[in-house]
């Protein structure tokens, strides 16, 4: 019902939703500017929270206010925050388009990528879809002396993505992907930082997206690799990366994943994670999701979400986690 979709009711419902699980790590994607700034980061600083936001790139979106972006938040009496940067995707895209990195783009639209009008099925135009990441390294209060003996508490990588949406740029959606994973992994591993990487990577399970990340590799076959008309990607044997992610649903699921994390009346899906490293991590349990009947029934006579009791189009996912030291063993 239309009084359902309206953001008056549903911050309310969100905010719930939100102070409900009361975990210590909170990643949303889709936030409007506005709604942050006005809504989220002061209700959720009344509860004990600290939030960081990015909207995506371009102003062309629409009024400053109404474009959408990731917001991470933690809880202050649990982290502090050490370090925290953002990924542009649009940055990257340019960056790499001018040294030349893309077979399929010229120089001279490197330079001015509108050298080729409004098409979106030819060179770096197509990578320009202004997504973004976060990245923060939040390190453990330590009030009680616990880690003492070391040179400071345990500290946590903690990485927020939305990436792009269209089902029709599988190649856009693994280009973003892999630039998100190649950072982290040059960033976690200098560090030794275990890391958790939460998001909406509108990519199912069967996708490049999710074999890049959860098997380090892609094969040369996907069905995904054929889109890349324009010749944005790295070779196959180079979509790869060393860190040992794993997905914390499937972990605690015995190898499933959830049967879908996005309901509307024109998809049912899964498309957002929680990965983490299995070296320095190790999932405990998950918010359970629903079955479709399940939803069905609850749902009655509403064809899909946001609905009276569901205030996203995206249901929440939740994992406990318990830190490993370097040798395997709870911390």
């Amino acid at each position: 019902p239309a009084w359902a979709l309206s953001w008056n009711f549903r911050k309310g419902q969100i905010l719930r939703e939100l102070a409900g699980y009361g975990a210590d790590v909170l990643c949303l994607q889709e936030v409007q500017a506005d709604h942050f700034e006005s809504f989220l980061y002061p209700q959720l600083s009344a509860m004990g929270y600290e939030g960081l936001y990015k909207q995506k790139t371009r102003e062309a979106l629409g009024p400053r206010g109404r474009i959408d972006g990731c917001a991470l938040f933690f809880k202050v009496a649990k982290f502090e925050l050490k370090e925290k940067y953002v990924i542009e995707f649009n940055e990257a895209a340019m960056t790499m388009a001018q040294q030349g990195t893309f077979t399929g783009i010229s120089a001279e639209e490197a330079k001015n990528p509108s050298s080729r009008g409004n098409s979106k099925t030819h060179g770096v135009s197509r990578l320009l879809k202004d997504n973004v990441a976060q990245i923060a390294v939040l390190e453990l209060r330590d009030p009680y002396g616990h880690y003492s003996y070391l040179e400071h508490p345990p500290r946590i990588c903690v990485s927020n993505v939305h990436i792009f949406w269209d089902p029709s740029f599988a190649d856009v959606k693994l280009w973003q992907t892999h630039i998100l994973i190649k950072e982290l992994q040059k960033f976690t591993q200098a560090r030794g930082l275990p890391l958790v990487l939460g998001g909406d990577f509108n990519s199912e399970p069967k996708s490049s997206v999710h074999d890049l990340l959860g098997t380090a590799s892609v094969r040369s076959n996907h069905p995904d690799l054929q889109l890349d008309i324009v010749g944005i990607l790295p070779s196959p044997n180079k979509l790869t990366h060393t860190l040992p992610l794993r997905s914390a649903y499937a972990v605690v699921r015995g190898g499933q994943e959830p049967p879908f994390t996005n309901y509307t009346g024109h998809y049912v899906g899964t498309l957002d994670y929680i990965w983490f490293t299995a070296d320095r991590l190790a999932p405990l349990a998950v918010l359970d999701t629903y079955t479709k009947e399940e939803m069905e029934g609850m749902l009655m006579n509403d064809l899909a979400l946001p609905a009276p009791q569901f205030p996203s189009d995206h249901l929440s996912l939740c994992c406990d986690f318990a830190l490993l030291d370097p040798r395997g063993r709870v911390n």
